[in-house]
């Protein structure tokens, strides 16, 4: 599929990594799992301590919208420049709600993150922690 949209001038190929927004509604998603543990305090395991791309749906409809203003076209990843391990993403979480939730590392893991070669700061420069406290703020509400 994705040499055939190369081949199209008119396609257009996004690869989207762990979305997560107010119209994900999934409690296996990582960003809902890891809110809701943190809002009961529960313990938090981390299988592998890698880095770990998010996206917020948010920034994808802005991105879909500058997609039907032919201001953008080509082929993307939808990860952000800045890199977080998941533990880091976790800790920004569990401080946000100022939760008591322990977080175990059980392995270090490999440190590989998608990479694009459009960078995704052309489209939107937003650091990903950012978004998160937005999204917080609406689970909790």
């Amino acid at each position: 599929m994705f040499k055939k949209i190369l081949k199209n001038k008119n396609g257009l190929n996004l690869r989207i990594f762990n979305i997560y927004g107010r119209y994900i509604k999934n409690s296996n998603n990582f960003i809902d799992s890891i809110i809701d543990s943190c809002l009961s305090n529960n313990e938090i395991n981390i299988l592998e301590d890698r880095y770990f791309d998010i996206f917020y749906i948010e920034n994808l409809r802005a991105i879909l919208f500058k997609i039907i203003n032919k201001d953008i076209l080509c082929d993307y990843n939808l990860v952000h420049e800045k890199k977080y391990k998941i533990s880091e993403i976790i800790l920004f979480i569990r401080n946000y709600l100022n939760s008591n939730s322990h977080i175990k590392i059980l392995d270090n893991g490999r440190n590989y993150t998608g990479k694009n070669i459009f960078q995704l700061n052309d489209i939107d420069s937003k650091d990903p922690l950012s978004d998160l406290k937005e999204y917080i703020d609406i689970r909790k509400g």
